[in-house]
């Protein structure tokens, strides 16, 4: 898409801007422009890079890089980057990293990770991260992490509809979907948890960055390891240990690539392939088969999204495959 091509999707007072007044890089797609109150259409464009002054309003396709001034609204589309002022609205996809000023209004799909100056409103997915300043209001869905860097923040878990409102510095974590309740600086009413791959568990023990753990409904103790970002459960150290070593492991999705929604997979080609695609360990997915009432010997790839709703990675299973509920 050439400049002239790009100048029919940016406007300011109605009328195309004028070629002058913005550069735009065909081959890295990004756009950049110092003029303020801006509207750009690039919702059909992933990967670009868009650079805009303030009181813009921006529509940017998945993947997208955006830095916006003060008073602007944004709507980007999964794994989406954006910087924003103060003041500014912002709408993203599924993975998006949001930097917003004062004032914002943030509505973020799961996954995000979400810094956000005082008197924001965010309502966001399963899994965010959050960090907000001061009088801020948050509605968060399950395993979401938010860090009061403010006073007066108040938090809506929208699993049970809970009311939270934390001190200064505290870190609160939304227990995983289906089940009531948060941690507060990893306390679970008063006693150590940790939430991994959705998975709630009673800290019995750690030693370095092996923990010894009750998972939430059940009676017996068993292993977790920590890696970086990654976590690893097992029934024995070993099993956690070897679990951990195929969950770090490069995963080859090519395989997969050519299914469809209707496409029949076995129980145990279903868990492999949810495994190899989310990147949940196998004892995960091992814990969250067996507390089904009814098992199939074989599923369709659309029943396997539906039945792990609400579970540690369903959003990207689904997004592999083109799935819109």
């Amino acid at each position: 898409m050439n400049k002239s091509e790009i100048q029919t999707r940016v406007f300011k007072n109605g009328q195309p801007l004028d070629l002058t007044k913005f550069q735009w890089d065909e081959k890295a797609k990004t756009f950049s422009s110092d003029e303020d109150n801006l509207v750009l259409d690039f919702g059909s464009i992933d990967y670009s890079t868009i650079n805009a002054g303030g009181g813009s309003t921006i529509n940017a396709g998945g993947k997208s890089t955006i830095k916006a001034g003060d008073d602007s609204t944004i709507n980007a589309g999964w794994h989406s980057t954006i910087k924003a002022g103060d003041d500014s609205t912002i709408n993203a996809g599924w993975h998006s990293t949001i930097k917003a000023g004062d004032d914002s209004t943030i509505n973020a799909g799961d996954d995000s990770t979400i810094n956000a100056g005082g008197g924001s409103t965010i309502n966001a997915g399963g899994g965010s991260t959050i960090n907000a300043g001061g009088g801020s209001t948050i509605n968060a869905g399950d395993d979401s992490v938010i860090t009061a860097k403010g006073k007066e923040i108040v938090i809506v878990n929208r699993n049970i509809f809970e009311v939270i409102l934390p001190k200064l510095g505290d870190i609160i974590q939304i227990c995983p979907y289906g089940i009531s309740g948060h941690l507060v600086n990893g306390l679970k009413d008063g006693i150590p948890h940790i939430i991994a791959d959705g998975i709630l568990s009673k800290v019995v023990s750690k030693k370095g960055n092996i923990y010894k753990v009750i998972n939430h409904g059940e009676t017996k103790k068993t292993y977790l390891i920590k890696s970086g970002d990654k976590y690893s459960h097992g029934k024995t150290l070993k099993e956690a240990k070897d679990s951990l070593i195929y969950k770090l492991a490069d995963r080859d999705t090519s395989k997969y690539e050519d299914l469809t929604l209707k496409s029949i997979l076995t129980k145990d080609q279903a868990i492999v392939c949810y495994i190899t695609i989310t990147g949940a360990c196998a004892l995960g997915t091992k814990y969250f088969v067996e507390r089904q009432e009814k098992l199939k010997t074989k599923y369709s790839i659309k029943e396997i999204i539906e039945a792990t709703k609400g579970q540690y990675g369903n959003d990207s299973f689904a997004k592999f495959f083109n799935y819109k509920s």
